[in-house]
């Protein structure tokens, strides 16, 4: 059991911490008017679906200013294989928004996303906004099974404080279709 005096002194070094945040933050006085910046939305995708479509939606209502984003393998001819399809399905999509095709040779995601988004900070004076398109399937056993990008970028843009990040969820109903061993 600790004593009284340390006790004291424990809480008497928090009461100090939380006046030091208080004045850091401008407890109790008047701040100047809020500033505002034009904001780029970063959406990062993998494929034209109905995820995508409601993330595109969601970052257009809050700019005009979107740019998706994907990670490709690097492949020197990039019209074959996935990146090629992409850029075939956005094209016929055509959802207004630009789709840039981020190079990688290793089997990062996280990794290009960050630096395009740093090249971003460094030529620009907007605000940074990461929209994360995630799937929120009706059942809770089965969410573990989606969401992997979310995981990966939150945990690579965690630290992050010149940039907003946030997640935009999709119900995903299931049918139910009699596929579902648990459902006879």
């Amino acid at each position: 059991m600790r004593s009284p005096a340390g006790v004291r002194w424990l809480f008497t070094r928090i009461h100090r911490y939380y006046q030091r945040a208080g004045r850091a933050l401008g407890r109790g006085a008047i701040p100047g008017p809020p500033l505002s910046k034009p904001i780029i939305v970063v959406v990062p995708v993998s494929e034209v679906s109905l995820l995508t479509r409601h993330a595109i939606s969601e970052a257009l209502s809050i700019s005009q200013h979107v740019i998706a984003v994907t990670v490709a393998a690097a492949d020197p001819d990039q019209s074959t294989g996935h990146t090629g399809n992409l850029r075939s399905q956005w094209a016929r999509w055509n959802p207004g928004v630009p789709l840039e095709v981020l190079d990688t040779q290793y089997a990062s995601i996280a990794g290009p996303v960050v630096a395009f988004i740093d090249e971003l900070r460094q030529h620009r004076d907007e605000q940074i906004l990461v929209l994360i398109p995630v799937v929120r399937p009706d059942r809770l056993r089965y969410r573990l099974l989606h969401n992997h990008l979310d995981v990966v970028l939150t945990a690579a843009l965690r630290t992050r404080t010149d940039m907003v990040v946030a997640r935009v969820g999709m119900p995903l109903p299931l049918p139910d279709d009699g596929t579902d061993p648990s459902h006879p």
